[in-house]
């Protein structure tokens, strides 16, 4: 049945009636004091996190205000960054690499005494400074490395959560602001645009897919919300790109909704992320590989270059040399879109995959399975 004119005019008046509120609602904030509403809604979400131990005894010292970094009455406050909290109930979602300090540090005691340990070697408390200076002790729900993500989680009653942003409505060019603690300075907010997203190939983590903005991101920035004009989490900030010459290059990364919200559900109703696996060790198509096994340049997609002996991908007739073009209907033209999709999908799913082999494209089905810290 083909579209009628009446149709296709409502359509087209219905994307124009969108694109004019929108319009009306950014030229709205600058009637009505530009971004300070905003701002003020998201404020009282974003958190500081640091830990406390007691260096002298290896433990856990009484609580003591979460301040600068310093050594008082044999208790040292550590930063973890920046915090956002998810869950009115009280969770909270950080940066992993926030609260494993695995770095040997030296401490000096007032004994003059001399030692080495790590942070996490100490038994740490860790701590939770809200928005109004009220501070509450934390326990760690769970973390992934692979993400840098981690939840932790406050005993303190209703708390105000930020809502995610709808991931198809992130584009390059919308406006963001950065909200956390840089330098000790509790809730910062900076200002910028998405520069881009999808940032795959950072050697950060193994399963990125970072949003590029040029708000200001620094020290203690880690953990913190990246929300849009409506207040909606963006993503959760994670690193800067540093230059050669003194400073950062003026560029900042956050980790998208689309990996964050698996990974806190996961963790929130497991204790650990609950990955898809499929038994296969894959790779980015490079000249020597497409020699190998006669690939033709037009085909893009990760190179199957190994598989565990009765993995998922195995039982489906998965081969070394095949191309995998699609998985569960999606394109993958890059290793790390692949490897980001196997990951997401649920254990136990049956999923189509498309792949490549002996000149001829074929339609293979698999059942996805689970294997903790799995390649592939």
């Amino acid at each position: 049945m083909k579209p009628t004119w009446g149709i296709m005019f409502g359509v087209l008046f219905l994307d124009l009636m969108l694109a004019q509120n929108a319009y009306a609602f950014e030229l709205n904030l600058f009637r009505e004091g530009g971004f300070a509403p905003i701002v003020e809604r998201v404020l009282s979400s974003v958190v500081r996190v640091c830990a406390e131990f007691d260096p002298e005894r290896g433990q856990s010292h009484k609580h003591k205000p979460c301040e600068k970094d310093s050594l008082t009455h044999n208790t040292r406050i550590y930063e973890a960054g920046s915090g956002v909290i998810i869950d009115s109930r009280g969770y909270i979602v950080l940066n992993n690499h926030g609260l494993l300090a695995e770095q040997p540090v030296t401490f000096r005691l007032p004994s003059t005494q001399e030692f080495q340990a790590t942070i996490n070697d100490l038994n740490p408390t860790i701590v939770v400074r809200l928005y109004d200076g009220k501070e509450f002790p934390a326990v760690i729900v769970g973390r992934d490395p692979k993400t840098d993500l981690a939840v932790i989680k406050i005993e303190a009653g209703f708390l105000p959560a930020l809502s995610w942003a709808n991931p198809i409505s992130v584009r390059v060019g919308d406006i963001v602001f950065g909200i956390g603690s840089p330098f000790l300075l509790d809730s910062t907010v900076s200002f910028g645009i998405i520069s881009a997203t999808g940032r795959g190939e950072m050697g950060q983590v193994d399963l990125g897919d970072f949003i590029q903005t040029d708000a200001a991101i620094n020290a203690g920035n880690s953990g913190g919300a990246l929300v849009n004009l409506r207040g909606e989490l963006v993503g959760i900030n994670t690193f800067v790109m540093v230059s050669d010459v003194k400073g950062t290059a003026g560029f900042a990364f956050a980790i998208p909704a689309t990996i964050a919200t698996h990974v806190i559900t996961s963790i929130i109703q497991h204790g650990k992320v609950m990955r898809g696996w499929i038994g296969a060790t894959l790779e980015e198509p490079t000249p020597e590989l497409a020699r190998q096994w006669n690939i033709p340049s037009h085909i893009d997609g990760p190179v199957v270059t190994n598989l565990a002996v009765g993995g998922p991908a195995d039982k489906a007739g998965v081969q070394r040399g095949d191309v995998i073009v699609r998985f569960n209907g999606a394109p993958t033209p890059r290793l790390n879109d692949l490897r980001r999709r196997i990951a997401m999908t649920p254990t136990a799913m049956k999923v189509s995959c498309s792949i490549f082999r002996d000149g001829a494209l074929r339609e293979i089905m698999m059942v996805v399975q689970s294997q903790s810290d799995a390649n592939g």
